[in-house]
C-alpha cells in the first residue's frame, strides 16, 4: 500500500483489510492505525484467541499536519515494513501463517475508528515494491527515479550514461533498469512467425511520463523512421 496522508494526533484507521480465514481462525486482518506516535501496522488473526504482529513506525516524530507519503508492505514468512517519505522507518519479521485468504474485504479511512485527516492517491499493489520503486511513486516520475538511484551532478540528466552500458538514463528509466549497474540488462525476446515479428521487453510500469514506441524504416540511411502499428510492414526495425 502506498498513499499520501495529512493527519493530526487523533487516532483512527488508515486502512483495514480482513478475510474469513476458516479452519478455526475466524478472521485475519492487515491494518494501519494512525495515532499520537505515528502508525501502528498490524497483521494477525483471531479465532478463540488473537495473535498479531505489531509494528510501530513512530520515527521520526508523529503523523504530520502536512502531506507525507507512507508505504506499507507485508510478506508472510518475510518482513513487515513501513516507509515514510521514501525512507524505511520500521521493519520486523512476519510469521508465514499471517496471510489474508478466503473472502476478503477492505476499508480505507475507517475500520476500528474513523480517521480524522486527509488521504490522497491511495494505491494497492499486487506485489511488494522495492525502496527505489516507492521513491518513484512518491516523487512521481523521472525525478524521483533519479533521486532513488542517487544520481546527482554529472551522473544525472536524461541523456547521461553513468554506468557506461550504452543506455542513457531515460532509456534505463523507461525499461526499468538500474542506471548504476551495467550488468543488469533489459529482458528482450524476439520471435518471428511467417511475416509477423514479435518483440517483447521489460518496462517500468511506474514510468507514466514516458512513452516507448517501436519504429521502423525501409532502410538504414537518413532519418525516415516512423512509428510501427500492428499492421505496418517494414524491412528494417
Amino acid at each position: 500500500v502506498c498513499t499520501w496522508v495529512k493527519g493530526n494526533t487523533s487516532k483512527g484507521t488508515l486502512f483495514k483489510f480482513s478475510a474469513d480465514a476458516g479452519g478455526g481462525n475466524s478472521a485475519r486482518t492487515l491494518q494501519a492505525n494512525v495515532g499520537d506516535d505515528g502508525f501502528d501496522f498490524w497483521a494477525g488473526f483471531s479465532g478463540g484467541s488473537y495473535s498479531a504482529e505489531h509494528l510501530t513506525a513512530s520515527t521520526p516524530g508523529t503523523v504530520s499536519a502536512n502531506w507525507e507519503h507512507w508505504a506499507f508492505s507485508a510478506v508472510p514468512g518475510g518482513k513487515m515494513k513501513v516507509y515514510r517519505n521514501g525512507s524505511l522507518v520500521g521493519e520486523m519479521d512476519l510469521p508465514a501463517d499471517h496471510l489474508l485468504s478466503g473472502n476478503q474485504y477492505g476499508k480505507v479511512g475507517r475500520g476500528d475508528s474513523n480517521m480524522l485527516g486527509w488521504i490522497d492517491d491511495f494505491r494497492i499493489y499486487e506485489r511488494v515494491l522495492t525502496e527505489a520503486e516507492i521513491a518513484v511513486v512518491m516523487f512521481n516520475g523521472y525525478s524521483g527515479w533519479e533521486k532513488a538511484h542517487g544520481l546527482t551532478g554529472l551522473s544525472a540528466g536524461e541523456l547521461t550514461d553513468p554506468d557506461g552500458d550504452g543506455l542513457a538514463n531515460i532509456v534505463e528509466y523507461a525499461l526499468g533498469l538500474n542506471p548504476t549497474n551495467s550488468t543488469l540488462k533489459a529482458l528482450e525476446e524476439k520471435s518471428r512467425s511467417g511475416s509477423d515479428i514479435t518483440y517483447r521487453h521489460t518496462q517500468n510500469v511506474f514510468a507514466r511520463d514516458v512513452t516507448v514506441k517501436l519504429q521502423g524504416s525501409t532502410n538504414l540511411t537518413g532519418n525516415a523512421w516512423t512509428d510501427i502499428t500492428t499492421t505496418d510492414r517494414k524491412s528494417v526495425v
